[in-house]
């Protein structure tokens, strides 16, 4: 089982749209993330994880620096996150939701990131 959740962002603030993780079944899981950026571009994304529908429940489990190259469409992968490293992440628990969070300024000219989280189970 695969779930996928896509932030498209030109400013800080903005979150990808939350996938459901509470009916992930037990048993170990991976993260991937990539990220589209435009030339020159650096952010910090996010991954945020809550049981309240990020009103008061926000929890960050890990931060993500993408930088692009020169090149146009520079498309990064940060290494996978397995259960063992984030054993607090609370997936398969009831209400638990997550997303990618851009939560630092965009450098760059005219910057923008597609960024890709993937949960496998």
């Amino acid at each position: 089982m695969t779930l996928t959740s896509v932030l498209t962002a030109t400013q800080t603030g903005a979150s990808s749209t939350p996938i459901d993780i509470s009916t992930l079944p037990a048993g170990d899981w991976t993260i991937n993330l990539a990220a589209i950026l435009s030339p020159e571009t650096t952010s910090l994304v996010s991954i945020q994880e809550s049981a309240d529908g990020f009103v008061s429940d926000i929890r960050t489990i890990d931060v993500w620096n993408p930088t692009s190259g020169t090149g146009v469409n520079t498309v990064l992968h940060a290494p996978a996150l397995r259960r063992y490293q984030r054993p607090s992440a609370r997936l398969g628990i009831l209400n638990a939701t997550m997303r990618l969070h851009l939560q630092a300024p965009m450098c760059g000219f005219n910057a923008s990131i597609v960024a890709t989280l993937k949960v496998e189970v």
